[in-house]
């Protein structure tokens, strides 16, 4: 098992990829006599249920530039240690409309593992043993807006009738499917791509959380006071061998914490608005999310709650950006087979 993982990390390299609850104690996950991983506790997150983690065999660690992903969509960042999303004035729960009148863009939001599709709450095969099966993954997306040359249009997050979601925030909660339809309300026409950020704006995150969802208690993401939320909360049950084990982690909590900010996405990739309406996908690499919540951490000078989770979140937060996360991409059909990310650059 030792001459794959070295392998695997020499083939990660030559691929410019880099390796990479539920209240409870804060105590890391433990493997168990079985050849499985679960969690203990973990970092006290407000509405939370308890249930074990781990994630996919994706090796070592190692700092890399972002790139192309899957069907198109380069991303870039420009987060340095406290996070790339910006900061606004408010966050009010009943926004005011940008645009009385436009088309309404929809992005279909889905996740791969590899080649293959994320399956929630199923046991998704990994190479070369193991499986994992997600049992908690949701996430917030906030402050999209579209790119037309050197323009940035900013756009209202919408519900199907075209009103202004609450805090202009959209919840993605792989146990809700309807909440994979992410809309935007823009100007008719061509773009030339979409910018969003991983998590909540400065103001969100101070949002208190007994207000309107998604910034509630019962969005399962509020931290103990004064934390503000997370912006990214992922747990699996993992059996494997001792590699697929060892290699990845438990749980991600990528946090507020409030001085530090979301990272920040710039797709590039043909979009058109539609007066009558248009979709489009928006497709999340899983393997790379593993893969940045494995990177290396500068300090920030801001503390944060103990645990592997928030250690693993915190890596997330400052490595998002130089991987490629999400892309403008053709939805990923559905089949039947093994996730081997050391043949698959």
């Amino acid at each position: 098992m030792r001459s794959f993982a070295l392998g695997f990390a020499f083939l990660l390299a030559a691929c410019g990829q880099s390796g990479g609850n539920s209240s409870g104690s804060g105590m890391a996950g433990s493997e168990n006599g079985s050849g499985s991983k679960s969690a203990g506790g973990a970092s006290n997150v407000g509405g939370a249920r308890s249930s074990s983690g781990g994630a996919a065999n994706v090796g070592g660690s190692a700092a890399v530039t972002g790139g192309q992903s899957g069907g198109g969509g380069s991303v870039s960042g420009g987060q340095t240690g406290v996070g790339g999303g910006g900061a606004v004035s408010d966050c009010p729960a009943a926004p005011t409309a940008r645009l009385s009148n436009g088309g309404i863009l929809e992005f279909d939001v889905s996740l791969k593992l590899g080649a293959l599709p994320f399956k929630y709450g199923e046991a998704n095969a990994l190479s070369p043993d193991g499986t994992l099966t997600p049992t908690n993954v949701r996430f917030y997306l906030s402050e999209f807006a579209l790119l037309k040359g050197a323009d940035v249009v900013p756009v209202d997050l919408v519900k199907a009738d075209g009103s202004v979601v609450p805090h202009n925030v959209r919840l993605i909660t792989l146990d809700d499917p309807a909440s994979l339809a992410v809309r935007v309300k823009a100007p008719p026409g061509e773009y030339d791509g979409v910018s969003f950020i991983l998590g909540l704006n400065a103001a969100c995150n101070s949002v208190d959380a007994s207000k309107v969802a998604p910034l509630d208690d019962a969005s399962q993401m509020a931290w103990p006071h004064t934390f503000g939320f997370l912006f990214f909360r992922y747990e699996a049950d993992v059996t494997g061998s001792a590699t697929v084990l060892e290699n990845t982690p438990a749980q991600i909590h990528m946090g507020g914490i409030q001085g530090l900010l979301a990272p920040k996405f710039r797709l590039t990739g043909k979009l058109h608005v539609d007066p009558a309406g248009s979709k489009t996908n928006l497709v999340l690499a899983f393997d790379q999310v593993l893969k940045a919540s494995l990177g290396m951490t500068t300090p920030t000078g801001v503390p944060l709650p103990p645990g592997p989770e928030v250690k693993a979140g915190e890596a997330l937060r400052q490595n998002a950006e130089k991987f490629p996360l999400f892309s403008l991409a053709l939805k990923i059909p559905r089949f039947s087979g093994q996730h081997d990310y050391a043949t698959r650059c």
